[in-house]
């Protein structure tokens, strides 16, 4: 799933035609990481946001679009487990590291059993 981070980044990295692997050199990590923010998969964190806007000068519009991203990103990937006991919280953490590979099924049945607990 693509997150507005994501979509922004690579809208930079298109612009500059340069390969993921290119991108991810310059920024000295591994193709992988960017892969997995690109596509959503990881949150980016602020001093990556820093990286890419030193690193490729990002300036005005630019910045602003990417920062914007970077925050609306932030605020769509989290929840708060403040109160929540240590089993509430690995229970959240598996359900959202597999969420998008659930299907509508077991989409569906965990929703039931919530239901019947709600």
């Amino acid at each position: 799933m693509l997150t507005f981070f994501g979509k922004a980044l690579r809208t930079i990295r298109l612009e500059r035609n340069l390969y993921l692997k290119d991108m991810a050199n310059a920024l000295n990590i591994e193709p992988s990481y960017l892969s997995s923010i690109e596509n959503g998969k990881r949150n980016p964190t602020r001093s990556f946001l820093n990286k890419i806007i030193s690193t490729y000068n990002l300036i005005g519009e630019e910045r602003r679009n990417l920062e914007d991203a970077y925050v609306r990103t932030i605020r769509e990937n989290s929840f708060k487990l403040n109160n929540a006991e240590p089993y509430q919280v690995d229970l959240s953490l598996a359900l959202a590291r597999k969420l998008d590979s659930l299907s509508f099924e077991q989409v569906q049945e965990i929703r039931r059993i919530l239901r019947e607990d709600g």
